[in-house]
């Protein structure tokens, strides 16, 4: 059960594609610490951020890459200890069921575009992100993934050439 909340937590945060028309998801960032392309639609943030999540007791280590609430994408390593997170290959996942076989903790992202319903969300199915730095305090890497639309149509949106170098945030 703490798991679908933490799905669905992170689910609040997602956005739709509305055109196929190529975006810029930038909003005065010129030194973006969180890139990708997801659709049509580049995505780049500034001021990215490792953090703990809490919800109701059920500890995760979160990065965030968050241009306003309704444009954001947000990653979710299911272990309540940041060191343990290391560099390496990790399997992305759609957050439910056991940790991939060989991997500490699921890993599993939000993607959100253009506005904050249920809607406008897409939660990852599947995807890899590589882990070039984490020691707990700095956490840099690179990621790819498919992710579906939380709530209405069932889109699936692929999103490619991610990267990011963020810092822990207490």
């Amino acid at each position: 059960m703490k798991n679908i909340l933490v799905v669905l937590l992170i689910a609040a945060a997602t956005l739709s594609i509305q055109s196929c028309k190529k975006k810029d998801t930038t909003v005065n960032c010129s030194n973006p610490n969180m890139t990708a392309t997801a659709g049509n639609t580049a995505f780049k943030a500034c001021g990215a951020y490792t953090y703990t999540i809490d919800v109701l007791g059920d500890i995760s280590i979160g990065i965030l890459g968050q241009i306003d609430a309704g444009n954001l994408i947000g990653f979710s390593f299911t272990t309540p200890d940041r060191f343990a997170i290391t560099p390496g290959t990790y399997q992305i996942t759609n957050g439910i069921g056991a940790s991939p076989a060989g991997q500490p903790c699921r890993v599993n992202f939000v993607y959100k575009e253009g506005g904050t319903a249920l809607s406008n969300s897409f939660n990852s199915q599947s995807g890899v992100l590589y882990l070039t730095q984490a020691d707990g305090t700095n956490f840099a890497g690179t990621f790819n993934g498919t992710a579906k639309r939380a709530s209405g149509s069932p889109d699936i949106i692929t999103v490619t050439g991610g990267s990011f170098n963020v810092t822990f945030k207490p």
